[in-house]
């Protein structure tokens, strides 16, 4: 599944920053922003279930 997200500028070279470096030490095989956002979901599902429930 694809999805676009709208973010600034300045959050999508975080995100290819954070990638990049977690594949330089290597935390990750390859360069993917699509694997920093799916980890920082996997740590905030309890917070954005919470956040649904209301």
């Amino acid at each position: 599944m694809t999805t676009s997200l709208v973010i600034t500028e300045e959050q999508h070279t975080l995100l290819k920053r954070v990638a990049a470096t977690r594949m330089m030490r290597g935390k990750s095989a390859t360069a993917s922003v699509s694997d920093v956002i799916r980890k920082l979901i996997e740590d905030s599902t309890a917070a954005l279930e919470a956040e649904i429930r209301g």
